[in-house]
């Protein structure tokens, strides 16, 4: 057995180039591992005169035909009469595919314990709902599909998979764009993907891909899914193969990198493009899961149509009304999340709409980009009375943010190869504006002089520009707060900011770095010291706008790097 899984993953080893670049290929090699098992399975179940018995289902990833080389094998064993009393055949049976060295999970069950088990505990009823028969009756699969049936109306299966889901990203911090990612398990992982198929199955009723690339809802979306699904796969097949283990970690990253010989470019490692294209189709699959989600809260609410303006309301979301042409009225792609920002019971957009400025991207060209109109909605949208942290994701997860800001377009996905960030550049930066609106907004006792302080700025959207731009220039080579700086200055003044403010901005992004380093390696009793930043600042104004980019840029690298004692250093330098 371990020479046959020896086999297939060395092959996998001398073919994975070409499987990197062709992940759908990651098949063929999951397939091989599960039949050669599978063949094990069933000649052993029959050799010991099982099969009169008893049923035998593959579940999990076994079930689907996805075996990893680290994967445990899960079985389900049905027990088909009511009274079987020699159950030493059976133990036989587990006991030799142990020693053959699987490692197996199983559970044996009449059809009456499936169906109070299947009650009880929702994992164990989508378990069922997604096995694969390798020996049975159609009789017993009948009476398998009838003990489950109506046991999780579509709602109550909804809301449990919604809550799973929600607990399973809070042990990932939430995000897809962690650095060292668990391939199974975190946020835009190979879970999200099949949670995404447990509710097409159940919940709306498909029973194949091919019944979800036939519909109207998902048709669009699916194919670019599956080949994200597939290069997570890949990931996942070598990540197993050289560590046995599911996360992909900065060692692992570079061993990958290398066996798909990937050539490195003038600015970027060959490990910084593997983990963007990692990220950009993680990220396709948290979308889809999204979507999926979505879409079903949105033909399950009950919620009257309301005209808004260019718009349409229903519940707590927005839309372009029906036949809306954004060639013809372009001025919609920013209104809507003006439109947003200016409600405090509108928080996102239909996901109709969603998918129609997706489609509509290619508008926003240079053209766009150089008028001072868009422009205006553009800063109109960083001085949101709501909802601004939640319009920014939703702008860069459809991709309106980096078609017209080019530059964030390329540290999406950027890896940080440091001993402080765990997320990606564009990440953290979405957490450093975050975590300036959360302050602007709420009161915490923690943070009572930065509260005072960021309600007093002149220009609140000056310190967003500033959180947006200030990590823009990692990745191209060179210090990226100069690339940053530069950057921001010419963003600032194409959108028709005052020179005072443009230079600003870029004077917070240059210096970024600058009250963390003083505040930690200088001896801040020193006059010396404190002459020389008071020389670099130059007016409180600065200093004010300085102090909370800093502190909300620590805040958002890492959350177990923020603490009382570095708070306390740069509150006393800053004061």
């Amino acid at each position: 057995m371990t020479d046959i899984s020896s086999n297939i993953s060395e092959s996998f080893l001398n073919n994975f180039p070409e499987i990197f670049h062709s992940p759908q290929k990651v098949n063929d090699y999951l397939q091989k591992h599960s039949k050669n098992i599978e063949k094990l399975i069933i000649e052993d179940f029959i050799n010991l005169g099982l099969e009169n018995d008893f049923a035998i289902y593959a579940n999990g990833g076994f079930g689907r035909q996805e075996l990893y080389p680290s994967s445990d094998i899960d079985l389900s064993i049905i027990q088909k009469k009511k009274n079987i009393n020699d159950s030493d055949n059976l133990e036989k049976f587990i006991a030799k595919l142990w020693d053959l060295g699987l490692q197996v999970g199983h559970s044996v069950r009449t059809i009456k314990d499936i169906k109070k088990i299947a009650k009880e505990d929702p994992k164990e009823f989508t378990s069922y709902l997604t096995r694969r028969a390798l020996l049975t009756s159609k009789k017993t699969d009948e009476s398998i599909n009838l003990a489950l049936k109506k046991i999780w109306t579509k709602k109550k299966f909804f809301k449990v998979k919604l809550v799973e889901q929600e607990e399973r990203y809070k042990s990932f911090f939430s995000t897809e764009y962690n650095l060292e990612p668990n391939l199974k398990e975190s946020p835009g992982s190979l879970r999200d993907f099949q949670t995404s198929l447990w509710i097409l199955q159940h919940c709306f009723d498909f029973k194949n891909i091919d019944e979800i690339k036939k519909s109207k809802e998902f048709g669009e979306e699916i194919e670019k899914v599956l080949h994200s699904y597939n290069f997570v796969k890949a990931m996942r097949y070598i990540t197993n193969i050289i560590s046995n283990k599911n996360r992909l970690t900065f060692e692992i990253q570079v061993d990958i990198a290398e066996k798909a010989k990937l050539q490195e470019g003038t600015t970027k490692r060959s490990v910084e493009k593997l983990m963007q294209k990692f990220y950009e189709n993680a990220s396709n699959l948290s979308n889809f899961n999204n979507l999926v989600f979505e879409k079903f809260k949105e033909q399950n609410q009950f919620a009257i149509t309301k005209n808004f303006g260019d718009f349409y309301v229903r519940g707590n979301k927005i839309g372009f009304k029906k036949n809306t042409n954004l060639a013809n009225q372009r001025e919609l792609i920013f209104d809507i999340f003006i439109a947003i920002g200016l409600s405090k019971k509108i928080n996102a957009v239909e996901t109709s709409s969603m998918s129609l400025l997706k489609n509509n991207l290619n508008l926003i060209d240079e053209n766009f980009r150089n008028d001072q109109v868009y422009a205006s909605k553009f800063l109109e949208i960083l001085k949101s009375q709501f909802h601004l942290s939640s319009i920014l994701k939703s702008m860069k997860s459809i991709g309106v943010i980096q078609k017209y800001i080019p530059e964030f377009d390329e540290v999406i996905g950027q890896m940080q190869f440091d001993l402080f960030h765990v997320y990606t550049v564009d990440e953290h930066t979405f957490k450093v504006v975050r975590n300036m609106r959360q302050m602007h907004i709420h009161f915490e006792e923690e943070f009572k002089l930065e509260y005072e302080l960021i309600n007093k700025l002149p220009k609140i959207e000056i310190l967003y520009l500033a959180g947006l731009f200030h990590d823009l220039g990692k990745g191209k080579g060179g210090d990226h707060s100069k690339i940053g700086a530069k950057t921001s200055l010419d963003f600032a003044k194409k959108i028709g900011l005052s020179k005072a403010d443009a230079d600003l901005i870029s004077w917070l992004v240059l210096n970024h770095l600058e009250m963390s380093s003083i505040s930690q390696k200088k001896d801040i009793s020193d006059p010396d010291t404190i002459s020389a930043f008071a020389d670099l600042a130059i007016t409180t104004e600065r200093l004010d706008y300085l102090y909370l980019l800093t502190i909300n840029d620590i805040r958002a690298t890492n959350p177990a790097l923020w603490n009382g004692w570095k708070h306390g250093l740069l509150r006393d330098l800053f004061l």
